[in-house]
């Protein structure tokens, strides 16, 4: 039989504590405001910075992962 692995992505609306609780695992994302990068810690203190920067007029951009990050995760 086959193990099965249960992976989402950051933005699944799990903290990060939530999904190690329940053995899923997440792949970061990553996004950036005023051209700094950060990766999404999954974390609800600093999901409460993203959004009060959004709700003072910053906009986030967002992107997926890049190959070498797709190729590390799966290894």
């Amino acid at each position: 039989m086959k193990e099965t692995v249960i992976t989402v992505d950051s933005s699944c609306d799990m903290l990060l504590e939530d999904c190690e609780k329940i053995n899923v695992f997440p792949i970061k994302l990553k996004y950036s405001i005023d051209n700094v990068v950060y990766e999404d810690s999954m974390n609800e203190e600093k999901q409460k910075i993203f959004y009060d920067k959004m709700r003072s007029g910053i906009m986030p951009k967002t992107s997926q992962i890049n190959v070498g990050e797709f190729v590390d995760f799966w290894t």
